[in-house]
């Protein structure tokens, strides 16, 4: 262990590496990302909802719920219409004694003009084949195997 520390192993630590503007455009027009077929459809929800909801760890994407106890629920405002998410326990909330008069966190996503880009219609169109082969699950991330 000391030669390991002597020698610097363990003093960096990894960052993760931002995603530009211009290499997002490259995602989207070679197809990683989209609405085309199941599996860019769900790899651009992860991507979207990662960014405009801020989650970050693996087990909060995993985690999100639909149904009656629904963490994502779709709206109409002044603004149009809404995608709004509403954080459940995490890291930091682990939701016991201490925590109870901590808010949660919820975070709007509005419509955008661009229907190919827009994470409240790529969520419509993601629910609705959802429900067509997945009913009763009430996990959000289904992996699906078909052709849109």
């Amino acid at each position: 262990m000391k030669m390991l520390a002597k020698s610097g192993a363990g003093l960096h630590k990894k960052k993760a590496k931002i995603i530009s503007e211009a290499q997002e455009n490259i995602l989207w027009e070679m197809g990683l990302l989209g609405s085309h077929t199941p599996e860019s459809l769900l790899n651009t929800l992860v991507y979207l909802f990662g960014i405009h909801f801020a989650l970050r760890a693996g087990k909060e994407r995993r985690n999100l719920r639909i149904g009656v106890n629904s963490q994502l629920q779709l709206g109409k405002g002044s603004f149009g219409r809404f995608l709004k998410y509403t954080e459940d326990v995490t890291k930091t909330n682990t939701g016991g004694l201490q925590h109870r008069k901590l808010e949660c966190k919820e975070v709007i996503a509005y419509e955008n003009n661009s229907p190919d880009r827009c994470e409240v219609r790529l969520y419509e169109k993601y629910m609705g084949l959802r429900y067509v082969f997945f009913k009763i699950i009430s996990l959000f991330f289904i992996i699906f195997f078909f052709s849109l």
